[in-house]
């Protein structure tokens, strides 16, 4: 049996099988009806004492909301990919997707609400990387309808179904946040991410000014479990190594 024209065929099945599916990997912005009139307070985490809660604040009901120095604040809800709708890994994941909603008052007034829409800035690197120890970070940029752009910091922690927070999060203040709000996930999410970000607004009107950001998100999809992928590799050279040889043997016999 002459292997030579499988080798191809082999090499390519290893390969699919070792590389991530093509399914999307979807991301949606928490949301609850019980956060409507609510913000978190200059902790930046939900469920605290410094809690705000006024009428008329975050129409949305959404987990993310952020304040600057400008005296704007807000909340913001859609959802979002990674790795151009490819399923998550450990290590650099690329970020996309939108639009986001924004809803923003500013100098006090909880009414003002003005609206906007906002996406990622493509001209720029746009992405996350993702630990096993179930922490993440992240450097993104979005720009708005109105020309403004943004960039965004951010540090998190991530959480499947079967963990027990508290075997991951050493900050009592976090795991407060934490506990606070899985309750608000929908039934069956695959993962869930919170943390907190810095960003500064690069240009527009308010360009310079610099706030923080409170994020929370989850999938309901599978493939967004991130998984160590590159790991597959070693076992596709080990086994094309083994074919070789075998097939180098079986050749030296047959001469």
């Amino acid at each position: 049996m002459n292997l030579k024209p499988l080798i191809p065929s082999i090499l390519a099945t290893a390969l699919v099988v070792g590389a991530p599916s093509a399914s999307a990997a979807p991301f949606s912005l928490l949301t609850d009806p019980s956060l409507v009139g609510r913000l978190p307070g200059a902790d930046g985490y939900w469920g605290s004492l410094d809690d705000v809660i006024i009428g008329g604040l975050n129409p949305f009901g959404s987990g993310v909301a952020f304040f600057d120095d400008a005296g704007n604040y807000g909340t913001v809800t859609g959802d979002f990919e990674t790795n151009d709708g490819g399923p998550g890994v450990f290590g650099v994941n690329t970020l996309g997707g939108g639009p986001f909603a924004i809803e923003t008052s500013n100098n006090g007034v909880p009414f003002f609400n003005f609206a906007t829409q906002a996406t990622f800035d493509d001209s720029l690197a746009n992405t996350s990387t993702v630990n096993a120890d179930r922490t993440s970070t992240a450097t993104y940029h979005g720009v708005d309808n109105l020309g403004q752009k943004f960039t965004y910091t951010g540090s998190y922690v991530w959480l499947l179904p079967s963990d027990d927070p508290a075997a991951h999060i050493g900050d009592p203040e976090l795991l407060a946040h934490v506990d606070f709000l899985l309750p608000l996930l929908p039934t069956g999410w695959t993962t869930f991410t919170t943390g907190l970000e810095s960003y500064v607004i690069t240009a527009g009107s308010f360009s310079g000014t610099q706030g923080a950001l409170t994020k929370a998100f989850y999938s309901l999809d599978p493939s967004a479990v991130p998984v160590p992928v590159p790991a597959a590799l070693p076992f596709l050279v080990s086994a094309l190594a083994s074919l070789g040889a075998w097939q180098r043997r079986r050749a030296a016999r047959s001469t």
